[in-house]
């Protein structure tokens, strides 16, 4: 469509196309309710990460406008929580063709951007099946992240994220840390 500028972009309609195809999505199908439940329990913003090659894509949002990605938005696998924790149930060789391919761009000086910092940390997330963003995709924003694994895959990733004078200490590491992670074992078993 030929715009007022008279320059060419995409029509609305698209937007029935991209809502049409969340829609379909079994994970997005599972994890709705979840989500809800999520931001109402933890009054911040709460959301349904998917893969799609090398980044991690947000298909549901429930919470604060000040999120820095908005639902369809995009960041790299390695820079926020709910990448890394795809990331880490990736296997060893999944991740150095990552690394290779795409590299480790900084968003904050906190991003990770060293491979081997990188799979140590993938391995800490393996082992908790909780993964951190401590102001990597943002500077002033902190998340926490599950990932939603199903028959070894890592389908996507619930993650509750807000400013870092709120979602810091207990509140972020044990609180809503335990509410993600049992919204994703939740959302795994729906996905069964």
């Amino acid at each position: 469509m030929k715009n007022i500028e008279g320059t060419y972009e995409l029509t609305h309609r698209f937007l029935r196309i991209g809502f049409g195809t969340r829609e379909r999505n079994t994970v997005y199908q599972a994890a709705q309710s979840e989500i809800r439940k999520l931001a109402q329990n933890t009054n911040a913003v709460a959301n349904l990460v998917v893969p799609e090659e090398a980044d991690a894509i947000y298909l549901h949002r429930i919470g604060n406008d000040d999120h820095p990605i908005a639902v369809g938005g995009s960041v790299r696998l390695h820079g926020a929580a709910a990448g890394k924790a795809i990331l880490a149930f990736r296997s060893a060789d999944a991740v150095d063709e990552y690394v290779n391919r795409y590299g480790l761009d900084r968003k904050t000086d906190r991003t990770v951007t060293d491979p081997a910092t990188l799979r140590s940390e993938l391995r800490s997330i393996r082992d908790r099946k909780i993964a951190f963003d401590r102001g990597e995709l943002d500077a002033n924003w902190q998340c926490v992240a599950s990932p939603i694994v199903v028959n070894g895959d890592p389908v996507g990733a619930v993650t509750v994220s807000g400013p870092s004078d709120e979602m810091q200490g207990k509140r972020l590491e044990e609180d809503t840390a335990g509410l993600v992670s049992s919204a994703a074992k939740t959302i795994e078993l729906e996905l069964l």
